[in-house]
Formats: structure tokens, C-alpha cells, sequence
């Protein structure tokens, strides 16, 4: 068995210690970030323990790294082979066989350790955000608790197993003090759909793929009470070997450390999965059109009279709106950015095109709303306006505008006055605040 050094992030440098191996890259030339590999596998069958399959063997052959292992009739073989689509991570292929005389239900666990993490933070995009669920709030979802008892009793757990396609990716990420770690697989594979997991209890945390999914310890369907676990299994054939194909990333431990490998992701699976729009371009309209008007749109009354908003966020679950959290709503709107102009605009020309009188009077109300709000000392629109205290600067220290917000407010309302100027429509309040933000910025 040989190892490499772990320079200039790869060849990576593998140590066994007690309980599995230790592996190491240089993700940069001053950080080096490890984590845990505790087995090739673990073996998940019905009604029985997990079953660890060790590294026994491994070496290198060219840049990539090989690992072998074998136990009580499952033998994998294993290729680590670097990429780097603008990071670098590990694109691993495993070949998984059981050997066995009769055909038997299983399932893989891929599962990889972040050492030192006794306060981890987590992402499943679009799933599970750090614990996920503030300790406080009254709606029940899933939370990771690194205290509880694992019964998921609650819908707290000191762990968790979801299906892949609760994710927007499927992928899972983990940091800890030393380093941020990812986990992705298409979420279809050969043994059928995929799983994430991901565990913190004591010094150390965990995340792991399922081939097939898991979901446990209990299963969160949208209502309070946890439904019971669903565990899937695959058939093996004797002799049959099995490929399947996953991505692994280890990184600083910066927050943002996660964005790299998720764009490498999309980049890498845009290759392979061409866009396929389950909806039309028309559909789609009407439908960013319905949202707008139903759920952001609002008149409110201010000091200077009746205006019109785009409310900056609008809750989709009502029913947590009791009080005990705060309002789900922001009845406030940002004049670009995450609400105001692109959007009234957006809906504006939808509004003439479709000859939707409600949503082309909805577009100008809320454009003529930022310009009658009159223009901050420097000649260009304010940042924000907020319920309880009108105009201001959005996020900023006193005094300051944000100057991508208020020159995207400046653009979007450029291009509404050209659209209506197409459609025999003019605005002389909007191109005259439109003149003042430019000769602001030219000055």
C-alpha cells in the first residue's frame, strides 16, 4: 500500500487511524481540511445491523486514488479520481458485488465524518438549512438537535435521512471548525432513487449518501405528527457487480464555502441532463403574474397618503402566521434588488401584452409609487420603503445607499418607459426621476 502526499490539493494524503481513515487535502495553498472515511460502505439490510466494509487496500495510479475492501461476502472496489470544475472535488466510482449464493436485499450507506464539529451547521439545498427548525417556533418540522435522543420524537433528532428529490440538488453538506464537507449523487442511480443524511451528536458529525433513499428516524410529510420511517432496499444478484457514482468535496470552513461545488455541480450535470421545462414560457407568466398580484401586491396607507408595494416577502405556510414567531410577511419593498422596479416592470409589460388591465395597473401603481416617493439628497431613489418609517437606505448605516439597488431600479425603469413608449404610453414623472439617478451617476 503507498500513499501520496497531500500537496497542492492532490495527490491526497490517506492515514488509517482507529475507527477508519484519515483523509487530507490542501484546497489552498495555506488551508489543509480533513475528514473521516470510516469504511468503502455500510451494508444496510432488513431487520440487521449495518455491516462496514473497510478500506483493506490502497494505492495510487496516476492521479487517482484506488481503495479495495471485502467483508462477510461484499467486495468494492473503489476510484477516486480529482476534478475541477472551478473547485476541486473528488468524483468517486465504486464497484459493488456480493458474492453470496442466494439473491438478498440491501441497501449502501456512503457515509464520511467531519472530526472536531461538536456544533455543526448543515445544508440539503432547498431542504434543511443549519438546525432548521428555530428552537422557539411553534410549527413543527424537521430540526437537528445535537441533545436529542434520535427517536425523532417531535420531529427532532440528533439525525436525519431524506429522500432525494425533497432537495433542489442532491447534495449535503456538513462544516465544522476545520473544514466544510459535500456529498452529491445523481438522485436517480441504478439501485434507484438516492438519500442524504447527516448526524451531529458529541465531537464529531456526519453526512452520508443512501442508494436507495431512507427516511428516518421518522418521515416529515407536511403535517405535525411524524409519520413512520420508510427504509428501501435493492435486489443483489450473486456475482452481479453494481456501479454507482457519487461526488465528494472537502473544503475550508468558510459559510460560502459550499457555492463553489454546487456551481461545479450544476455545470457538471448540464452535460448530461438537458433542461426539460415541464411548463411553457406562457404558463410560467401567468403564473410569476398570479404570485405577484395574490400574495405581494398590497395598498397601504402612509403618512402622504394611499401607495402601492411589492411586499418583499410573503409567507407560504398562513397558518404559522400566530404571532409567536413574528409576522410571516415584510410588508416592506426594496426599490430593486429583492422587490420594487424589475418586477413591477416585469408585470407591467405582462400587464399590456396579455391586456391584463388588473396586472398593468398594479405595475404602474407600484412604479408611480417609487418616484412619487420623491428622490434621496443625492438625486437618485432611495433604497427602501419600509411600513413603520417610510424611506430610507434599505441595509445600509445611516446615510448610505446600496448602489447596485438603486442603479437596477434606475435600469428596469428605463426599460418600463421604453415598453410603454412602444405601446403609446408616457410617463414624464418616471423619466424625470429616471434623468436625475443618471446624471447622479454621472456626476
Amino acid at each position: 500500500m503507498s500513499r501520496g502526499s497531500a500537496g497542492a490539493g492532490w495527490p491526497p494524503r490517506l492515514t488509517r487511524r482507529e475507527g477508519g481513515h484519515l483523509l487530507e487535502l490542501c484546497p489552498s495553498a495555506s488551508d489543509v481540511t480533513a475528514l473521516e472515511s470510516p469504511c468503502l460502505a455500510r451494508i444496510m439490510r432488513p431487520d440487521q445491523d449495518p455491516l462496514e466494509v473497510p478500506i483493506a487496500a490502497w494505492r495510487m495510479e496516476a492521479d487517482e486514488l484506488l481503495l479495495e475492501g471485502a467483508s462477510h461476502g461484499w467486495a468494492i472496489k473503489a476510484r477516486w479520481t480529482p476534478r475541477n470544475g472551478g473547485c476541486r472535488f473528488l468524483e468517486v466510482a465504486l464497484e459493488v458485488t456480493w458474492t453470496g449464493d442466494e439473491p438478498v436485499e440491501a441497501g449502501l450507506r456512503l457515509p464520511f465524518r467531519i472530526p472536531n464539529a461538536p456544533a455543526p451547521a448543515w445544508l440539503i439545498p432547498g431542504a434543511f438549512y443549519r438546525e432548521n427548525r428555530p428552537a422557539g417556533c411553534p410549527r413543527p418540522f424537521p430540526r437537528h438537535d445535537p441533545g436529542a435522543d434520535g427517536s425523532g420524537a417531535g420531529l427532532v433528532s440528533d439525525r436525519w435521512s431524506f429522500r432525494a428529490d425533497r432537495a433542489s440538488v442532491g447534495a449535503v453538506f456538513a462544516w465544522g471548525a476545520t473544514a466544510c464537507i459535500g456529498l452529491a449523487a445523481e438522485e436517480v442511480g441504478p439501485l434507484g432513487l438516492s438519500g442524504l443524511g447527516l448526524a451531529g451528536r458529541g465531537e464529531d458529525a456526519s453526512i452520508w449518501l443512501d442508494m436507495p433513499y431512507r427516511e428516518e428516524p421518522v418521515r416529515y410529510t407536511g403535517s405535525p405528527e411524524p409519520q413512520p420511517p420508510v427504509l428501501t432496499y435493492a435486489r443483489w444478484e450473486p456475482g452481479r457487480p453494481v456501479r454507482v457514482a457519487y461526488q465528494l468535496y472537502l473544503g475550508a470552513p468558510d459559510p460560502h464555502a459550499y457555492d463553489p461545488f454546487l456551481r461545479a455541480l450544476y455545470r457538471y450535470r448540464r452535460l448530461t441532463a438537458p433542461l426539460a421545462p415541464w411548463t411553457s414560457p406562457e404558463r410560467a407568466a401567468d403564473l410569476a403574474a398570479h404570485g405577484l398580484l395574490r400574495w405581494h401586491f398590497r395598498r397601504m396607507e402612509s403618512a402622504n397618503g394611499s401607495l402601492a408595494i411589492l411586499a418583499e416577502t410573503a409567507g407560504f405556510d398562513r397558518e404559522a402566521g400566530d404571532g409567536r414567531c413574528g409576522s410571516v410577511d415584510r410588508d416592506n419593498m426594496h426599490v430593486a434588488w429583492v422587490s420594487g422596479t424589475p418586477w413591477a416592470a416585469a408585470l407591467l409589460r405582462f400587464g399590456r401584452l396579455r391586456a391584463d388591465e388588473i396586472a398593468t395597473a398594479a405595475g404602474i401603481a407600484v412604479l408611480d409609487t417609487i418616484v412619487s416617493g420623491g428622490l434621496s439628497p443625492s438625486g437618485t431613489f432611495w433604497g427602501e420603503w419600509r411600513a413603520d418609517s417610510g424611506w430610507g437606505g434599505g441595509w445600509n448605516p445611516s446615510g448610505w445607499l446600496h448602489a447596485r439597488t438603486v442603479s437596477e431600479a434606475t435600469l428596469f425603469l428605463l426599460r418600463a418607459i421604453r415598453d410603454e413608449r412602444a405601446h403609446g404610453h408616457a410617463h414624464p414623472a418616471w423619466e424625470a426621476a429616471t434623468r436625475s439617478s443618471l446624471a447622479f451617476a454621472v456626476s
